[in-house]
């Protein structure tokens, strides 16, 4: 079976940690999208994010990757079980690889909480299979 018209979906951290960056997979692949999106949830804030989340690029996936201006969202120790989302328009001058960076916690012994994933919209062409559309299998997505 066909997966119905749906966006590319990418996990890029689950992750608890006290003190440093955030664990991040490689870069995504944008080519044949049009938009990306960005969402971004939170557990628990210990303190401040001392970097908070944003988005970078890169014209390769290995690549150095620069912030993109303005895609980025402030998390502050208030905001536990907070959800934020980062659009971006693709093509155009944008490089084709994005990747999410952030940097959590103080060392202070209490770990912050953060999950992000994208989101991948209005390809030039179809995922045939739900693998194709970034999911295990049909059964992780639910339409009702």
């Amino acid at each position: 079976m066909n997966a119905p018209i749906l966006p590319y979906i990418k996990n890029f951290v689950v992750e608890s940690k006290d003190n440093g960056a955030l664990t991040m997979t490689a870069g995504l692949d944008t080519k044949g999208y049009d938009f990306a999106r960005f969402i971004i949830c939170t557990g628990t804030v210990a303190v401040d994010f001392g970097t908070s989340p944003k988005i970078t690029e890169c014209d390769t996936v290995d690549g150095t990757y620069a912030d993109i201006t303005g895609a980025t969202q402030t998390v502050e120790a208030a905001d536990d079980d907070g959800t934020w989302v980062i659009d971006i328009k693709l093509g155009g001058g944008r490089k084709r690889f994005l990747k999410p960076a952030a940097t959590a916690g103080d060392g202070s012994g209490t770990a912050s909480e953060m999950a992000i994933i994208c989101l991948l919209y209005k390809a030039e062409t179809r995922a045939n299979t739900y693998a194709d559309g970034g999911l295990a299998a049909a059964a992780d997505w639910v339409s009702v």
